[in-house]
């Protein structure tokens, strides 16, 4: 199969991915999501993992939401910062 950007409906599965995503679903879910629909995934694999809606997104630059540490003001210590800031 084709890569997955050139898929036929790349551009509306990627909506699709970032919508569940936004929705505050994480990429297994997501996955098992677009399985159940039946979608193919490219790359001559069988089923959509967590891993690949993560890549999938992050190519485009959709990211998700920062992990819950990343909010706990009391884990840095004055003038540090992430690096994702």
């Amino acid at each position: 199969m084709a890569r997955d950007d050139q898929l036929s409906q790349a551009t509306a599965l990627v909506a699709r991915l970032d919508g569940l995503r936004r929705a505050g679903h994480s990429c297994a879910p997501i996955a098992e999501h677009v399985n159940r629909a039946g979608v193919s995934p490219p790359k001559r694999t069988e089923r959509f993992t967590g891993e690949t809606v993560a890549r999938w997104l992050s190519r485009r630059g959709l990211h998700g939401p920062r992990p819950r540490a990343m909010d706990d003001a009391s884990v840095l210590r004055p003038h540090e910062y992430w690096l994702a800031d």
